[in-house]
């Protein structure tokens, strides 16, 4: 199936009150829900620039809950919004003028999600702002926010049903104190932070990911996820070697570095360019495949004979070369294999048409 996973402020999607979530099932007439991923975006660009496009969606309901009753004389807002989640909420107070030095600091913090962005992994049942990151020295980092902690108001102005810009907007507001409420939402699953010696710079890396805007979605598990997850380990590797990186896990950062809402070579770049020390965030993904076992697909082909091509890139630039390679071969035996299927049907049009010619 085909989803939204992202609508631009102010583009033709948005105006078109597309969501995030919504499933195409045809586009201009054409029904996608057998349609690869690529299959779908060649059928979205193939009109010429200004061209409308139709599409047919499939949206699910979400009715929300009641508002709760307003809060009695001597009640917080923190209280209310604490009453129907068992999360904490509470309020910080950023301050951009620390006093040590005159200056004005850097807030230090790092946002995703928003009602038109998916937030994995964070809120991937309830969607919403979250903290993505926390700059170390940032003023952030003098508070008690943490990673993973959702974003509820800035200055008294609401985020719970904000866009992403909008909340990106009431953070870039032109002044000195920050009043945030937040709700301390738990951590996704597993994440933690890993130090790597890479002892031998000459050493590879050992690792392929998948995923990432912009590409095939990796996570089978959710068609919006546009997660960078690790596909592949290359035994005597560094990542290998050191054992706590398993395929399927999610990449959150590195060395400092988001890997959250970028493109998979962009991750590869990333990757690439890593000094002795590794230091890597990670979270559960999904559960990888024993090795030697195929995957599953997803969506059903037109040809189940011809292999699927995985959406990987490998970070060690050798490998990718082989692996490009590989492609281009696999490429060239499609195309002949197409080449000779067509052949095939002009041969047999051509004698039916002699069998019916009257004699």
């Amino acid at each position: 199936n085909i989803y939204i996973s992202r609508v631009t402020p102010n583009g033709a999607a948005d105006a078109a009150k597309l969501q995030v979530g919504d499933r195409i099932v045809k586009i201009n007439g054409a029904d996608v829900t057998q349609c690869s991923h690529e299959e779908a975006v060649a059928l979205l660009t193939a009109n010429s620039t200004g061209a409308s496009v139709t599409m047919d969606l499939v949206r699910e309901l979400v009715f929300p809950k009641p508002a709760p009753p307003p809060p009695s004389n001597g009640s917080s807002a923190a209280h209310s919004d604490a009453s129907d989640s068992p999360f904490p909420v509470e309020e910080i107070t950023l301050a951009l003028d620390d006093g040590s030095t005159g200056q004005p600091q850097q807030m230090g913090l790092s946002i995703c999600g928003g009602c038109d962005y998916a937030s994995h992994p964070f809120g991937t049942t309830e969607p919403g702002v979250f903290v993505s990151r926390i700059v170390p020295g940032g003023a952030a980092s003098r508070t008690n926010l943490r990673v993973g902690d959702r974003i509820l108001a800035v200055n008294g102005r609401d985020l719970r049903q904000a866009a992403h810009h909008e909340a990106v907007s009431a953070l870039k507001e032109n002044r000195y104190r920050f009043k945030l409420r937040v709700r301390h939402d738990p951590p996704p699953a597993g994440m933690r932070t890993l130090t790597i010696h890479r002892v031998d710079k000459t050493k590879k890396l050992g690792i392929t990911i998948t995923g990432g805007v912009g590409s095939p979605p990796a996570n089978p598990a959710d068609p919006t996820d546009e997660g960078i997850f690790v596909s592949r380990l290359t035994p005597g590797g560094v990542f290998s070697e050191d054992g706590r990186i398993k395929p399927g896990m999610r990449l959150l950062e590195v060395n400092g570095r988001t890997l959250l809402g970028v493109s998979r070579q962009e991750a590869a770049s990333i990757l690439r360019d890593l000094p002795a020390e590794i230091r890597v965030v990670i979270c559960d993904g999904f559960p990888a495949e024993p090795a030697g076992k195929q995957q599953p697909q997803a969506r059903p082909r037109q040809d189940p004979s011809r292999p699927r091509l995985e959406s990987t890139t490998s970070i060690d630039r050798d490998e990718e070369v082989e692996n490009l390679k590989g492609l281009q071969a696999h490429v060239v035996r499609s195309l002949d294999s197409d080449l000779m299927d067509a052949q095939h049907l002009l041969q047999y049009q051509q004698s039916r048409q002699h069998q019916q010619q009257p004699t």
